[in-house]
C-alpha cells in the first residue's frame, strides 16, 4: 500500500468539457486586463513598487520566481516520474502535467510575440503601450510564462492529488506575485496568465490522449 493519499476517479472525458462559467471568467480576465492596462492602474502599481523597495526580500522572491519556471518545473515532473515509491497514476500525471507545460511554452510564446507589450523595468524609458510583433525580450511582459505554467501544473496535480489543492494554489499565487514584485510583469499580465494557466491546465486534464499513449498509462 502506498503512503501517498489517494486521488479520486478521473473526470470522464466529455465534449463541451469547458462550461459557460469557464467563458465567463475568461471575459472577465480580459475585461479586468484591458482596464487594468488602459486606465493606466499598472503604472500606479509599478510606481508604488519602485518606491517602497523590497530590496531586503529580493533573494525570497527571486527563489518563489525560480520555482515557477519552465525549466525548474520540468525537472520536477522528471523526478516525479522518477520517484521510486507507489503513487497513483504516476505516469498520467506526468504526461498530462508534460502536455500542459508544452502547451504553455507554445501559447504565451506566441502572445508574447505577436502583442510586444513592454516589460515594467522599461517603464522608466517612456515603453507602455504595445510594441507589436517583436522577438526582444524586453517586450515579453503578457502574459507572464512563470504564473501560467504555475497556474495549469497547480490545477493539474490538484485534480490528481486534491488534500493538496490550497498548498498549490497558494504556491501559484506566490509565483505570481514574485514576478509583479521583481517588475517583470505588471499585476494585468499575471491576472491574465492565471486565466490562461487555468484553461491549459483543465484542457490538458481532459483531453482525450491517443490511443497508444492511453495503453502506456495503463500498463
Amino acid at each position: 500500500m502506498s503512503w501517498w493519499p489517494e486521488s479520486p476517479a478521473r473526470t470522464p472525458l466529455r465534449d463541451g468539457a469547458f462550461t459557460s462559467r469557464d467563458g465567463k471568467l475568461v471575459t472577465l480576465a480580459l475585461f479586468a486586463y484591458a482596464f487594468l492596462y488602459l486606465s493606466r492602474i499598472d503604472a500606479h502599481v509599478y510606481f508604488y513598487l519602485k518606491v517602497h523597495k523590497v530590496a531586503p526580500l529580493r533573494s525570497l522572491f527571486d527563489f518563489i520566481s525560480f520555482l515557477g519556471a519552465g525549466e525548474t518545473l520540468l525537472l520536477f515532473i522528471f523526478l516525479f516520474l522518477a520517484l521510486p515509491m507507489e503513487i497513483p497514476r504516476k505516469k498520467e500525471v506526468f504526461t498530462r502535467s508534460l502536455l500542459g507545460l508544452v502547451t504553455v511554452g507554445i501559447v504565451t510564446s506566441a502572445i508574447k510575440i505577436l502583442l510586444g507589450r513592454p516589460r515594467p523595468f522599461l517603464f522608466s524609458s517612456g515603453h507602455y503601450w504595445p510594441h507589436g510583433p517583436t522577438l526582444m525580450n524586453g517586450f515579453f511582459s503578457t502574459p507572464s510564462g512563470h504564473t501560467t505554467a504555475a497556474f495549469a501544473l497547480a490545477f493539474i496535480f490538484s485534480r490528481y492529488f486534491p488534500k493538496a489543492k490550497y498548498p498549490l494554489l497558494f504556491w501559484a499565487l506566490m509565483v505570481a506575485v514574485s514576478r509583479v514584485i521583481l517588475f517583470y510583469h505588471y499585476p494585468s499580465d499575471v491576472l491574465i496568465s492565471m486565466v490562461i494557466g487555468y484553461v491549459i491546465g483543465k484542457w490538458a486534464y481532459q483531453v482525450k490522449l491517443p490511443q497508444k499513449i492511453e495503453k502506456y498509462l495503463e500498463a
